[in-house]
């Protein structure tokens, strides 16, 4: 949701949930989302969303 709330003229929040509350929100990305020293998310520069899913993770949760 990053990209969208930086979209949106009146996007100030994004959810963010430490790795205490949700150890696997951290493992789910081969690149962690950060908070930066102010508390901020970074957009990624990558292309697309900039997450690459972590499919080996996906794949030990996958229903079906």
């Amino acid at each position: 949701h990053v990209h969208l709330v930086c979209a949106i003229p009146n996007g100030l929040l994004l959810e963010f949930y430490r790795e205490t509350v949700d150890p696997l929100r951290m493992q789910i990305f081969q690149e962690p989302m950060v908070l930066d020293a102010e508390g901020n998310v970074p957009v990624p520069k990558r292309p697309g969303l900039g997450f690459t899913p972590n499919y080996e993770l996906l794949e030990r949760y996958r229903v079906g």
